[in-house]
């Protein structure tokens, strides 16, 4: 505005009315700033929220994956420790009892076998005792003692001689039956390992075939 000073009261409106637009500008440049500060505020608000919201969106989802994912391993491995056990322990007492009845029937052998031994050889002693005694004595209670026992000293020589081929038979059968006792455990071992295998690889296809894959891949497509 332009003013044509003439008066004092024109110097005095002129003073008044530029203190009115200093005044104005002011409070013009301070709402702007004012503005400007509330909008880069409010911006970096936004910003913050949206980050927030997106991490904790991102949280919430992996939490929830992550949990799915680990129900569903702790009851695969649930199942397949159960069943596993349950097999194994089945297999154990099996083998147990084979084990056992296969020792009963190893020592009633055994034992039979060393009584069949220590008879013969005492058979052979008395034969070589009652033979000692009608070489060395004369009466006739020895002679009848010999006779009775062994009836010349032929007869023990063959009766000695036959006592020991027993002996030597026993030994054999001993030996034999030494050899029969660890090929059974052989073929117990490889019946235990056989079937330790095949329980393993059945749980493992019956596993895989409900696994978490197939389960996912399911539910994708029934939803769909």
């Amino acid at each position: 505005m332009i003013y044509l000073i003439s008066s004092p009261n024109d110097i005095n409106a002129a003073q008044i009315s530029l203190g009115y637009n200093l005044h104005a500008a002011v409070v013009v440049a301070v709402v702007a700033v004012v503005v400007e500060t509330a909008a880069a505020a409010a911006a970096a608000v936004v910003v913050v929220v949206v980050v927030v919201v997106v991490v904790v969106a991102v949280v919430v989802a992996v939490v929830v994956v992550a949990e799915v994912l680990v129900v569903e391993l702790v009851k695969v491995v649930v199942k397949v420790v159960v069943v596993v056990v349950i097999d194994v322990v089945v297999v154990l007492v099996v083998v147990v009892v084979v084990v056992a009845v296969v020792v009963a029937v190893v020592i009633i052998i055994a034992s039979k076998s060393s009584s069949r031994c220590s008879s013969s050889s005492s058979s052979s002693n008395r034969c070589r005792k009652s033979s000692t005694t009608s070489s060395g004595r004369s009466n006739s209670s020895s002679s009848s003692n010999s006779s009775s026992d062994c009836s010349s000293s032929s007869s023990s020589s063959s009766s000695s001689s036959s006592s020991n081929s027993n002996s030597s038979s026993c030994c054999r059968s001993m030996a034999v039956l030494a050899a029969a006792v660890a090929a059974a455990a052989a073929v117990v071992v490889v019946v235990v390992v056989a079937v330790v295998v095949v329980i393993v690889v059945v749980v493992v296809v019956v596993v895989s075939k409900e696994s978490i894959g197939d389960k996912l891949f399911n539910a994708r497509y029934i939803n769909i």
